[in-house]
């Protein structure tokens, strides 16, 4: 996932942080300017990391308590045989 570009600083690594980012200005968009993120294996990171803790990052990402941001969520699932099939 690339939203920053050319920092001179490293970003945090809290929900509140990610949500500074989604929210623009580091480089990449603007705040309010639509962001469209692709979640690759999400049934997986679900699985990996608990529906909890998934539930919340959604809540970040789809925020509309927040007028800054403009974000829209696409999950994508692939097996193992789909990711073998687009190497050979």
């Amino acid at each position: 996932m690339l939203l920053t570009k050319d920092l001179d600083f490293k970003t945090g690594h809290s929900l509140n942080s990610f949500e500074d980012i989604l929210i623009g200005g580091f480089g990449v968009h603007e705040p309010k300017e639509l962001v469209i993120l692709k979640w690759v294996n999400y049934e997986k990171s679900k699985k990996d990391l608990g529906a909890e803790t998934i539930l919340e990052h959604i809540e970040v990402i789809l925020n509309g308590d927040n007028p800054w941001t403009n974000c829209q969520l696409q999950l994508y699932d692939y097996s193992e045989d789909y990711y073998e099939k687009l190497m050979f």
